[in-house]
């Protein structure tokens, strides 16, 4: 996940600061890998940053697999 998401160039310095962004990374991480569409999950990342429609879409599919 390190690789994925560039945390070494991150800047932060707080400790809890580092922690409460890895655990949204991780959040992040999982919902996209959790979406239903096929493909890379570096391109549906990408997809989701640049689509807001898909973006949300990934996050509403989330919420359907938990009823």
């Amino acid at each position: 996940m390190d690789v994925t998401f560039r945390e070494d160039a991150s800047r932060t310095r707080s400790r809890n600061a580092d922690d409460n962004l890895a655990l949204l990374r991780k959040i992040a991480l999982n919902l996209v890998r959790q979406h239903p569409a096929k493909g890379a999950l570096k391109r549906k990342r990408y997809r989701a940053a640049l689509n807001e429609d898909f973006l949300f879409d990934v996050i509403q599919s989330s919420f359907n697999l938990m009823h």
